[in-house]
Formats: structure tokens, sequence, C-alpha cells
């Protein structure tokens, strides 16, 4: 098993959306759009900037530093997924 993965047992589920969730409240409303959006809803970069009204290239940095901050805040091996 990858040493970055950790094992989630049914009750920790609560645990990690509150962590998550914690962590996606510091982010700026627009980066927590872009966060959702592309990896709760699965949706493409061009959806998200179109949903958003927003460039292309602005999905994709925004979405980079608002990710790299989540990684900060929760541990880079809080969760891979």
């Amino acid at each position: 098993m990858d040493q970055n993965l950790r094992v989630l047992r049914p009750d920790d589920t609560t645990e990690l959306h509150v962590a998550l969730l914690q962590a996606l409240a510091t982010l700026p409303l627009r980066d927590q759009a872009i966060v959702v959006l592309r990896h709760w809803e699965d949706q493409s970069v061009e959806a998200v900037a179109s949903t958003l009204d927003i460039s292309v290239s602005v999905v994709k940095m925004q979405n980079a530093r608002a990710l790299t901050k989540l990684r900060t805040l929760l541990g880079q091996d809080f969760v891979r997924i």
C-alpha cells in the first residue's frame, strides 16, 4: 500500500468531512468554487471557467494555488484522492 494513503474507517468519514470543509473555508470564495467544481463535482477546467465566467488560465492558476494551500493546511499525507 502507498505510504501516502490513509486508510479510512467508516467512523472517520465525519472527521474527514469536517477537516476538509474547515480547510476549504479558509480559501477565498472563488477558489472555493473552483476547487468544489473541479474536484468534488469533477467538472472540466473549461466547464468551471464557463460557469464562473473566468478564463481557463485563471481556473488552472487558482486551482493550483488553492490545492497548495489545502495541502499545507491538511498535510501532504492527509488523504490522497
